[in-house]
């Protein structure tokens, strides 16, 4: 069975379309992400910006400072820790007589003898 050759103008224009094709899917996948991360922050800072200025104060602040900080909050881009009133997650501790966490887990063995 012959197989008939493709003529090398032809492969050349295939591989160039895909090339081209290729191109442009990355160059717009990082152009869609680079503006989302950089209207994050953005928006990051001047909430933060807002919050320096205001201290956290929502009456110092105009209905368009209190959207967009409002909104920076509700994306997770101003730390709790920067948010007047919000609670702080803090490690719970442990009932008496409990050893502190991340003490090792397990308590001291003889297994195979190594405490002798």
């Amino acid at each position: 069975m012959m197989q008939k050759e493709i003529p090398r103008h032809i492969a050349a224009l295939i591989i160039l379309a895909v090339v081209v094709v290729v191109a442009a899917l990355l160059g717009w996948w990082y152009s869609a992400g680079g503006k989302r991360q950089d209207e994050a922050g953005q928006l990051s800072k001047q909430a933060m910006e807002i919050l320096k200025r205001t201290g956290g104060n929502v009456q110092q602040m105009t209905p368009e400072e209190r959207r967009v900080f409002e909104q920076a909050v509700s994306r997770g881009l101003v730390p709790a820790a920067a948010v007047p009133g919000a609670r702080v997650p803090t490690a719970p501790t442990p009932p008496a007589g409990m050893p502190p966490g991340g003490s090792g887990g397990f308590p001291p063995s003889d297994i195979g003898g190594m405490s002798r």
